[in-house]
């Protein structure tokens, strides 16, 4: 077909001007892609990295262990649902895999200190709402 012909418009001969559109694509009827679930999000969001200043120095490090640093820290302060949200984490990573007979009779101190710490913040968070 030479330049000065008429283009033929027919069968798997389409205009000219609506040939090639921009942002469309040339198969219709492709494979969609898959939304992220949430879990898939969140992971992505605990895996990101962070500058972080810790004693005058930086250090980078993930989203996750930056959340799990707070949280203890607001554990060992006394907020009993960051230690509440500490336990239910070690429980669900352990999988029941932590042997009792393991802890020393200093982790038992310890443990025994933080439970009564969160028996009196709950107790005293009883007696103020009551």
């Amino acid at each position: 077909m030479s330049v000065s012909e008429p283009y033929a418009v027919g069968y798997r001969k389409p205009p000219l001007h609506t040939r090639f559109q921009k942002g469309t694509s040339g198969f219709k009827g492709r494979k969609h892609r898959k939304k992220a679930s949430l879990a898939e999000q969140l992971d992505e969001l605990l895996a990101e990295t962070l500058v972080v200043n810790e004693g005058g120095k930086s250090k980078r490090m993930t989203t996750g262990k930056v959340f799990l640093r707070l949280q203890m820290k607001k554990a060992l302060s006394g907020d009993r649902h960051a230690a509440a949200l500490i336990f239910a984490f070690m429980r669900e990573q352990s999988n029941g895999s932590f042997d009792v007979a393991q802890a020393s009779s200093v982790d038992d101190h310890l443990m025994s200190e933080l439970i009564q710490m969160l028996n009196q913040s709950a107790e005293t968070d009883q007696d103020g709402c009551a």
